[in-house]
């Protein structure tokens, strides 16, 4: 998020949540209790720096969680947040498999796990949602979803 606070803060206006990632993109799971917390600490910053907020959904970087990680997390208030469905757009595949992948995958509760700096997830993501709304489907923030008792 330093380094495109704009696209951050675009994404925030727009009515999207944010959530932390950690800072630095480290597989967290491997950081000893010292590096997790510096790690949680400096995005925390970040995000206070930027955008005026503090969140409460943390997505670890590249899904990987064990219990300490989820442990720590939650006791500094986060909710852990991971998806069911991966379209892998950040390896490029081509919009039409993008597509295919999600609606194929699509189900209620789904959370569909997005790259920012994935061009072809940005032209698939039209056609992803139109589709869905056909089908009967919400698109809906998180939090709302939490409260459903279906995230």
């Amino acid at each position: 998020m330093r380094y495109n606070p704009v696209l951050a803060r675009e994404i925030l206006l727009r009515g999207h949540e944010v959530g932390h990632h950690g800072y630095s993109h480290k597989s967290l799971t491997e950081l000893e209790d010292k590096g997790l917390a510096e790690e949680f600490a400096l995005m925390e910053e970040t995000l206070q720096e930027e955008l005026q907020v503090k969140t409460v959904l943390f997505r670890p970087p590249y899904g990987e969680v064990d219990q300490r990680l989820f442990n720590f997390a939650s006791e500094q208030g986060y909710t852990t947040v991971l998806w069911s469905i991966d379209p892998h757009d950040w390896l490029n595949p081509g919009v039409d498999k993008i597509i295919s992948r999600v609606l194929k995958n699509a189900h209620n509760g789904a959370i569909i796990l997005f790259h920012t700096n994935a061009t072809q997830a940005v032209d698939a993501l039209p056609v992803i949602i139109q589709s869905l709304k056909m089908k009967g489907y919400q698109i809906i923030p998180f939090t709302q979803l939490m409260a459903t008792g279906k995230g």
